[in-house]
């Protein structure tokens, strides 16, 4: 038996939405994960097509037991620039690489900022009129 892996698909596009041929993707773990005996790959690499289309045969988080993410990387080959870096949670499925994004949660506003911001708007306010 064999680490299952599903098929997370990504359109590699620059920020016109222009394909980016070539473009490396790289998905890794941020920490080990074992099933049924076996370590799960820590990081998979694959180079996007002509169309800017990469496939990455991940192994799902959703089977794991550790709460693991894979933090995804994608880079330019002509400029060597990083225009992807996000974090995924890969489910038990085939699915698109947009549609598993893990956003990171905004920190929680405290007494003092909601203060100010109450203040500011009241200057807004005020200088408007």
């Amino acid at each position: 038996m064999t680490t299952p892996t599903v098929a997370v698909t990504y359109q590699a596009a620059d920020q016109n939405g222009n394909p980016v041929a070539g473009a490396v993707v790289t998905a890794k773990l941020d920490q080990t994960e074992i099933y049924q005996g076996f370590v799960a790959p820590e990081s998979v690499t694959v180079t996007a097509d002509a169309n800017g289309l990469a496939v990455l045969n991940l192994w799902p988080n959703a089977l794991g037991v550790k709460g693991s993410l894979y933090k995804v990387k994608a880079t330019n080959p002509d400029t060597g620039s990083t225009f992807l870096k996000t974090t995924i949670s890969v489910p038990n499925s085939a699915c698109n690489l947009h549609q598993i994004i893990v956003e990171e949660p905004l920190p929680p506003i405290d007494t003092a900022q909601q203060a100010l911001i109450a203040a500011q708007g009241a200057l807004a306010l005020v200088t408007t009129q």
